[in-house]
């Protein structure tokens, strides 16, 4: 019976990890990941509008890693191919349909065509390329990242103590202020939560909470402050889950804390962005694609 007591006491007297080590090794994690040259995936929209009515839409993309980008075949859903969307026969004025119904006919996007990469760390840590960047592309990406525009203080650096000493400078000036919640179970796991705060622009800087593998210390959940690009979600929270896939960490679902609300007034009072990985997905020929005029894209990290 002393035994058991005594290791309770010893390991409650251990002093807590420290949130913004957890922080660095979660980013360094993330950082490790070494993805596919091209990624196959697609994304399927649940939402319930303003009027109660439920809605879904399915898109099919292809993430090409060697530079980040997204493209979607067709730049519609399965939905509006079935039911092409037409639009209303009144007249738009100031906003408010006259002379016709108040909106058109079959299926049209929700908020936007959401071209989206499926393994977006929201600003937790840059992607790192498949293919290995010359020293000019090194150079020019971690001025990118942290905003210096100062030639001859990257070249200086770099002579001087190699282009490591570059970053560690930069995330030395801290854009959240971290703090350990708790030790939480999650399925057969346990997980760090840490809450964090921004210092300035929390548009930009927008994690809330990470939820951290205890052990390997993957990203497992986040709550982020606004998500995409549209301006009816800048200030609503959403709940983003991953999850492993080929031992790569990729985004499975976002959920919207709260309703969407635009100029009308509610939109949509739930509303969830799914992403299924197809394995050995490969990039399809780019014939026949069609572009897209206003994307749902994540806000730039």
């Amino acid at each position: 019976m002393i035994a058991p007591l005594l290791a309770a006491i010893a390991m409650h007297a251990q002093p807590a990890p420290n949130a913004y080590a957890i922080f660095e090794r979660a980013r360094e994690a993330f950082a490790a990941q070494r993805y596919p040259n091209t990624v196959a995936y697609t994304i399927t929209v649940d939402a319930l509008d303003g009027s109660g009515d439920k809605q879904q839409r399915h898109y099919h993309e292809y993430w090409d890693g060697t530079d980040g980008s997204v493209v979607v075949k067709p730049a519609i859903s399965d939905e509006q191919l079935l039911h092409p969307y037409k639009p209303s026969a009144g007249v738009n004025f100031m906003g408010w349909n006259i002379g016709g119904p108040r909106t058109g006919t079959g299926a049209r996007d929700l908020i936007g065509v959401p071209m989206l990469t499926p393994n977006y760390s929201f600003g937790l840590s840059p992607y790192v390329p498949p293919s290995k960047l010359s020293s000019t592309q090194l150079v020019e990406q971690i001025r990118a990242q942290y905003h210096d525009p100062s030639p001859q203080k990257v070249n200086a650096l770099a002579q001087k103590s190699g282009l490591k000493t570059i970053a560690i400078v930069s995330t030395s000036a801290r854009a959240y202020r971290i703090s350990l919640v708790g030790v939480e179970p999650d399925g057969n796991a346990r997980d760090y939560h840490l809450s964090l705060q921004p210092v300035r622009d929390p548009l930009k800087y927008r994690l809330r909470d990470l939820w951290v593998d205890t052990q390997t210390y993957t990203l497992r959940r986040a709550r982020i402050g606004a998500n995409f690009t549209d301006t009816a979600t800048e200030n609503v929270p959403w709940i983003v889950r991953f999850e492993q896939n080929g031992g790569d960490t990729y985004i499975a679902e976002e959920d919207a804390e709260k309703p969407i609300s635009g100029y009308h007034g509610l939109m949509y009072s739930m509303y969830s962005v799914s992403f299924g990985i197809i394995p050995n997905g490969t990039m399809p020929p780019f014939a026949g694609w069609t572009s897209v005029s206003q994307p749902l894209t994540e806000p730039p990290a």
